[in-house]
This record gives structure tokens, C-alpha cells and sequence, in this order.
């Protein structure tokens, strides 16, 4: 999630304004004015997220400068898409025959250029002129969404449905194995405040990928009704809530049965708990499993603006013998604050009626860096405490795993019920205690945390420790480690990269908007193995699901049957509206950490004068200082005098004055002020703009800037 250093994008007045009076409660735009959006075409790309079997991937545009009536969510042919991407690692063996190592290769044609045997058009696209590719990393013009390609004779896109403006977030939820062949995604909703949630396809287990998207839009990529607002009806909840402005981030626990939604205003995080029809997931009320998510709690009086969550992994332990007072929990970072929350999940069952809610478990504070503010992102690596679960699985021996019982069941009722061990069922506890042991001792293996922080520009590095007692559990995070990166750090994420020899090997991946850059850090050696260059704006990130090390995608025997690669993250730029495919194989010697396919037609914002491209900055070191910034436009004074701001007010006159909407008339204060804080936002996401606060800001604001912007 990087910031632009380009020119900033002029947008009109009226946009402008409305981008700032978004912030209220119910922002100013109406969606049924103006033309309906794209269905064919990125629009300002602010989350990607991929279906439970990674069949599909979803597209969610936020319409972010509010030229059509609404965002979309696009639904992609992940199969075609990797069909599609330019083998781009192609080589030649020493006799001029395909490369052995690439059968994937054996079969496309080649050029007549010895030095230059696989050009794009061996692949049936344009080349890209060096001065693009300044702009649009990658040697292959794009990859056309709505065309018919590959085995399947099928489009990359396959359908979309029209959401409100000002989408900053998803998440993939599916329901348990064993249950109904079900799965939703949800999204958060800016300008109509609500966790916006549709049907989609579960494509597990060799289900068939149908790309629906199913919200009560009728026809075609109609609107989501609704009744698919989650969060907007107060009827709907138990404490006739609705959920406050400014959604932000949201975050669900494995089980899918508890989602966090942040807010950037009002010191608050909301509470969402989802279940399914029939299902009744370990943890989920019986009243809650109705099939919808629901707003249950609002935590507010919280000290920052909270703005990146994510929920801790659940030990195997709790799930396999549940005799644990264990609370599932998030982590919450802040914009403003300095510190590391941890809200504990309460589902209240025991309660008639249940009215689940979160409460604070515990603090960390940000000691690390000078200032510890503005943390933008946050991702949890649990790979090594599953690594010690999944060697327990010897010591099981005649211990099944033992479901939990129904609320006031008596022991023993049904016989396989986890009461048995729970009351003390000696035969049960003599086959299942090397397995707790083990499972006990796994528990207290850390889990990693990275935060993504803005001031300085950092990846912070700690872990979670559990200490487990029939008590209960405490779970304490630990910073203990600082990466220096590039100014504009946005987001962060875990990931995997496939090394030599087919094997997945995790990296944290860390955005960062302005200076165009991801950062690829090797937890292993503890350093930044890479920095990959991409286009303007890049807001978004997620891994192809054959990474993930339960997809059961073996990388090595892949390539030996010529399957098509999938070794790929999916970067979404938000400035020019693409989606970058960035290869992650390292036996792609030529193209590893390179942005090899660009999905959909790169396009500058509308109403920008910025036709011609300027030459990108050359990369940083691996760990430039944190102090470093562009030299572009030094900032001004964080508390100028009234001497002193007298220069950027003219700068800010200036600017304005070459806007088309300026061309023709004075510009109003009112005007003035909205353009300033549009002018922090412009080519940036909601999760890369904080008002007039951001570092790249070059003119001293007034006061009405100083509200968050996000998209």
C-alpha cells in the first residue's frame, strides 16, 4: 500500500468536498446519481481476496473520486488467469531447446532472436516501452479482463455486483468441513457504513467455481440489497445497533464465527459474530448460528484511532480438548497511539438471552522506534506453533478428536463427548494425555507479529507467548526487532515464496504507497531479502491460495507435469486501477520478485493533467535510514509560524488554481480547505491517507483537514 510521489491528481471541487463531508454521518453523495460503474474494469482497487479452494479472486473498487453510483466487486477466473500470465522465465538449454526445467515452456513459440528467444508476443501480447515500464513495472503490455483466452475458453473476469462507495476491506469466510458447501465474503463499507457481506461459491474439495455473487442485486451487477447490509438495520441486532462511521479493517477468527471491524474515528472497534445454516461451529451460541452475520457489540472509549486488526490463532490444544477457559482475541493497532491491543471475544453463552461482546485483555506499547505512532497494518505468522501441533499427530494414538458437548449436556451424553475427558473419564484420560502433553507444550510456541508503522517507517518484529493453565491462557506480545524501510509503509502481510526446490518458505511482505516499493522480509536471516519495484499506488496484496501450506499443492511435482505456475502474488494498484502479478518462484531465476503480468488497463485518475510519466526514484539500499524521504517536496513545518505559512498557502493557491474546476472562478475558503485535504488523499487509498498528519504533506492545513480521508 504505497503513496504516489507523482503529481497529485487534480480532482474537482465538488469531489472534494464531498470527500471530506464523507466523514460525517452520512456522507454526501447519493447512489442513484450518475452513471453505474465498469463491470469490465478495475476502478480503484482496494482489496483482493481468493475463494476457499483458489479458484477465484475477488476484486473489491472502491469508486473512490465518486464518478458512478457505487463501488463493485469483480469475480476472477484464477485458472485462466494463470494460463494467462507471460512465461516470461522461458529459456533456451545449450542444444537451443526448451529448458527442461520449464516443461511449461515445451510448447510456445519462439522468435528468430537468439538473445531474445520468448519476446511478449510469444505469449500474444505487446512489448512495453522502457519509458511505460517507469510506470507500469513489467515487459508485457495488459492482460485484457474481459477477453477469451486459454483451455477453458473463458474470460479472466467472470461477473461483478455494485456495493456502496468507499470499500476498504474483505474477508473470506467458509463454513466448517463437513458442513454445508457454503461461503460469503465480506466487505467493509465506507460511505454506506456496513459490513456488506454476499454468497459466494465454496470451490473446496473439488467443488465447481461458478463466480457467483449472490447479495439481493437482482439481474445482472445490480446493487447489493439490504438486506446484505450487515450493520445497518439496528432491528437486526440484539442491542439495536448500527455500526459507527468510518469502517476501516476487519478480521475473523478461524472458526469464522467472530469478525473485528475497526473504525479510524471514535475510538471504537465493532463486533460481528456469523454463523451457518444447520451448523453449530465450536464456540458459536446456537442462537447465533443463523446464517448472517450480525452486529452484536460496539467497544468504544478506546484511546486511539483504531486502524489494522488481526485475531490470534487458536492453539490446537483448546480445540482438541477444550477444558481451557480460552477467549479467542484480536490484535488492534492505532493510528495515534503507540501501543498494541488485545480484545478478548466473549460469546456469552451461558447468558438467555446471549449478547456476545469484546473487552480489552491487555496492552503493548510500541518502545522500539522514537515515536511508535501511526501503525498501518498488521499480520500474525503462526507457522511454527503449527508446526509443533502437526508433529503431535504421534503421539495420538487411540485419541480421537472429541466434539463438545451441548450447552448443559451431561457428561457422557453423547458417549463421544468431550466431557468424558472433562469430568474425569479415567480410560479417556490414560489414551489422550501423551497427545495433551504434547499439544500443551506446542501451545507455548510463539507466534510471530510485524507491524507496519509509519512513524519512522519501520516493520516492527515480536511474538505472542502463551502460558497455558487450567485457568486459562495470556497471551503476550513482545517487540524485540526494527526494519528500516522507504517513507509511505502501508500494509503488511505473511505470505510464502517457493525456493530451488519446490519448497514453500515464508517471507513478510511490507507496501509501501508512496515510494512504490514491497519490501520482501526473510524471517529466517531476519533481513530484507529483496525490494520489488511496482506501479503508482500499490494499496493491496494477497498470495495465490496454492501457497498456503494447506492447499496440498506440491510446487516440485507441479513443474514436472508442465502445469501452469502458481507461485504468484496479486498486487492491486490503486492510483492507476490494475491488478500486478509479481512472481514468487525462486527457480525463476530471471523474473523472481518481478511483476511479470499486468491484469486490466493501467489508467491514470480522471481529470489529471499528468499525461506524460515521470521516471520512477531509484530503489533504496535494503535498509535506508529512517529518516530518509523523497526529495521531491520537503515537508512543512510540523508547527509553522504564521511567517512560515505563508509560502505553502501560496504553494496551495497555485495548485489550485491550475484544477479545471478553478479555471473560472476565485476559490472559496470552504473550497480551499476541501482541496487541501483531497489533495493528501487524491492518489492515495483510505488505508494510506490520515488528513494533513501524513509526512508527505507539503502545506500547512487548516483545521478542517485534519480529519482521516480514507477510502
Amino acid at each position: 500500500m504505497k503513496r504516489s510521489r507523482t503529481r497529485r491528481v487534480p480532482m474537482p471541487a465538488a469531489v472534494a468536498l464531498c470527500a471530506v463531508a464523507s466523514l460525517g454521518p452520512a456522507g454526501c453523495f447519493s447512489s442513484n446519481d450518475g452513471p453505474a460503474p465498469p463491470e469490465g474494469d478495475f476502478y480503484f482497487p482496494t482489496a483482493l481476496a481468493a475463494s476457499p479452494g483458489g479458484k477465484a479472486l475477488y476484486v473489491v473498487n472502491s469508486n473512490f473520486d465518486l464518478q458512478y453510483t457505487g463501488g463493485t466487486v469483480q469475480a476472477l477466473d484464477l485458472e485462466t488467469l494463470r494460463e494467462a500470465v507471460p512465461k516470461l522465465w522461458c529459456r533456451l538449454d545449450e542444444t537451443r531447446a526448451p529448458d527442461p526445467r520449464f516443461p511449461e515452456c515445451a510448447n510456445v513459440p519462439r522468435a528468430d532472436d537468439p538473445n531474445d528467444p520468448f519476446p511478449c508476443a510469444s505469449f500474444g501480447l505487446d512489448e512495453r516501452s522502457p519509458n511505460d515500464q517507469l510506470r507500469v513495472p513489467g515487459r508485457c503490455g495488459p492482460l485484457d479482463l474481459n477477453a477469451r483466452r486459454g483451455s477453458k475458453n473463458a474470460a479472466i473476469r467472470q461477473s461483478t455486483v455494485t456495493l456502496g462507495a468507499f470499500a476498504s476491506d474483505a474477508v473470506v469466510l467458509a463454513a466448517p468441513r463437513g458442513g454445508p458447501a457454503e461461503a460469503r465474503l465480506g466487505v467493509v463499507v465506507r460511505g454506506d457504513p456496513s459490513l456488506t457481506w454476499l454468497e459466494i461459491d465454496d470451490d473446496r474439495d473439488g467443488r465447481a467455481q461458478t463466480f457467483r455473487l449472490e447479495c439481493g442485486q437482482g439481474a445482472g451487477a445490480g446493487r447489493c440489497g439490504a438486506a446484505y447490509l450487515a450493520g445497518k438495520d439496528p432491528s437486526e441486532s440484539a442491542r439495536a445497533l448500527t455500526l459507527p462511521n468510518e469502517p476501516f479493517a476487519v478480521a475473523a477468527t478461524e472458526a469464522g464465527d467472530a469478525l473485528a471491524v475497526t473504525h479510524q474515528t471514535g475510538g471504537s472497534v465493532s463486533l460481528f459474530v456469523h454463523g451457518w445454516t444447520g451448523v453449530k461451529p465450536p464456540g458459536v451460541c446456537p442462537s447465533k448460528a443463523q446464517g448472517r452475520p450480525e452486529l452484536a457489540f460496539v467497544l468504544g472509549g478506546l484511546q486511539g484511532r483504531a486502524t489494522a486488526v488481526a485475531a490470534l490463532p487458536v492453539p490446537r490444544f483448546v480445540t482438541e480438548f477444550g477444558d481451557v477457559a480460552y477467549r479467542p482475541s484480536f490484535l488492534v493497532t492505532y493510528r495515534d497511539l503507540p501501543q498494541v491491543d488485545r480484545l478478548l471475544y466473549f460469546d456469552d453463552c451461558a447468558s438467555t438471552p446471549d449478547r456476545p461482546f469484546l473487552g480489552v485483555g491487555g496492552s503493548t506499547a510500541i518502545t522500539l522506534s522514537s515515536s511508535g505512532f501511526d501503525s498501518r497494518g498488521i499480520a500474525i505468522d503462526p507457522g511454527a506453533r503449527r508446526a509443533a501441533e502437526a508433529a503431535c499427530e504421534a503421539e495420538r494414538g487411540g485419541c480421537l478428536p472429541l466434539p463438545p458437548c451441548a450447552p448443559g449436556a451431561p457428561p457422557g451424553d453423547p458417549p463421544t463427548c468431550r466431557a468424558r475427558c472433562d469430568e474425569g473419564d479415567e480410560a479417556c484420560e490414560a489414551v489422550c494425555a501423551p497427545l495433551r502433553a504434547c499439544l500443551s507444550r506446542a501451545a507455548a510456541v510463539p507466534v510471530k507479529v510485524y507491524v507496519a508503522s509509519r512513524a519512522p517507517s519501520s516493520l516492527l518484529v515480536g511474538e505472542t507467548s502463551i502460558e497455558v493453565t487450567a485457568a486459562g491462557t495470556t497471551d503476550l506480545v513482545r517487540f524485540y526487532d526494527m526494519v528500516s524501510l522507504s517513507p509511505g509503509v502501508s500494509s503488511v502481510h505473511v505470505g510464502a515464496v517457493v525456493d530451488a526446490e519446490g519448497r514453500r518458505k515464508t517471507r513478510v511482505f511490507v507496501t509501501c504507497f508512496d515510494s512504490r516499493f514491497i519490501y520482501v522480509y526473510d524471517p529466517e536471516r531476519n533481513a530484507i531479502e529483496g525490494i520489488v519495484r511496482t506501479g503508482r499506488g500499490p494499496n493491496t496484496l494477497t498470495f495465490d491460495p496454492a501457497l498456503d501450506a494447506g492447499s496440498g499443492v506440491d510446487f516440485a511435482q507441479e513443474a514436472l507435469d508442465g502445469a501452469p505456475p502458481k507461485a504468484f502474488a496479486y498486487v492491486g494498484h490503486f492510483t492507476d486501477s490494475y491488478v500486478g502479478v509479481l512472481d514468487l518462484d525462486q527457480r525463476h531465476t530471471s523474473t523472481y520478485l518481478t511483476m511479470v503480468a499486468t491484469v486490466g488497463s493501467p489508467r491514470a485518475p480522471r481529470d489529471s493533467r499528468l499525461r506524460s510519466w515521470p521516471a520512477a526514484p531509484s530503489p533504496p539500499p535494503p535498509s535506508p535510514p529512517s529518516s530518509w524521504r523523497s526529495p521531491r517536496r520537503p515537508p512543512c513545518p510540523a508547527a509553522p509560524s504564521a511567517r512560515s505559512r505563508r509560502p505553502c498557502a501560496r504553494s496551495t493557491a497555485r495548485a489550485a488554481s491550475r484544477s479545471p474546476a478553478s479555471a473560472t472562478s476565485a476559490t472559496p475558503p470552504a473550497t480551499r480547505a476541501a482541496r487541501c485535504s483531497s489533495a493528501t488523499a487524491r492518489s492515495r487509498p483510505a488505508s494510506e491517507t490520515s488528513g494533513c498528519s501524513s509526512t508527505r504533506t507539503a502545506t500547512p492545513c487548516p483545521s478542517t483537514c485534519r480529519t482521516s480521508t480514507r477510502s
